[in-house]
C-alpha cells in the first residue's frame, strides 16, 4: 500500500548503492497464478497490450475495493511520485553528503543531500495502527541549504518528469 510506495520513494532518494531496483508487478489470487492475460503453465504467451495498472495506494494497509480491483497489474513504476523520484536520483546522484536530517513523532522526515537537494517525506496515516498523519506538513521556514525560492515536488508526480 501506500507504505510501500512511499518507502520506494525513499530508497530512491537515499544516496546509497549502486543500483536501485523498482518493482512492477501483479496481484493474483492463488500462488500458481501467472501474469493476467496468459493460459496456466504457458512458456510462450505474452500479455496483450497496452496494459490497464491500478492506481497508487492511497492507504496502509490498502481498502478492500484496491485489493479486488479486477486490473490485475499493480504496475508499481507508475505510481504517483516514482518516476519523479527516478529522475531525482538521476540528477541529483549519490555523490552529495546527507545532512541535516530532521524527523516528527507524526511520521514525517527530512533531509538534505549536499547543497543541491532537500527531501521531505510524510508517511501519512495507517488505519490499521492508528499511527501517522494525514495533515500537509508547511515547510516553510525549515532550514536547508537551497536558496531561496520555488521548488517542484517530484513525490507527488505522475507519470515522467521532463529534464531540468
Amino acid at each position: 500500500g501506500m507504505q510501500y510506495s512511499l518507502a520506494t520513494r525513499f530508497m530512491l532518494a537515499w544516496p546509497y548503492g549502486d543500483v536501485v531496483r523498482v518493482m512492477s508487478s501483479y496481484a493474483w489470487e492463488d500462488f500458481d497464478d501467472g501474469p493476467p492475460g496468459i493460459a496456466k503453465d504457458s512458456l510462450r504467451q505474452s500479455t496483450a497490450s497496452p496494459v490497464t495498472c491500478r492506481g497508487t495506494p492511497d492507504t496502509s494497509p490498502v481498502r478492500p475495493a484496491w485489493d479486488a480491483d479486477l486490473n490485475r497489474w499493480v504496475c508499481e513504476h507508475r505510481w504517483q511520485g516514482i518516476l519523479g523520484m527516478v529522475r531525482f536520483r538521476l540528477v541529483v546522484g549519490k555523490k552529495h553528503p546527507v545532512h541535516s536530517t530532521w524527523h516528527l513523532d507524526e511520521g514525517f522526515i527530512g533531509f538534505s543531500l549536499g547543497d543541491v537537494a532537500f527531501v521531505a517525506l510524510s508517511r501519512g496515516f495507517n488505519s490499521y495502527t492508528g499511527l501517522g498523519s494525514n495533515r500537509t506538513l508547511n515547510l516553510t521556514g525549515f532550514r536547508t541549504p537551497l536558496l531561496e525560492g520555488l521548488y517542484c515536488n517530484l513525490a507527488t508526480e505522475l507519470g515522467p518528469v521532463p529534464e531540468p
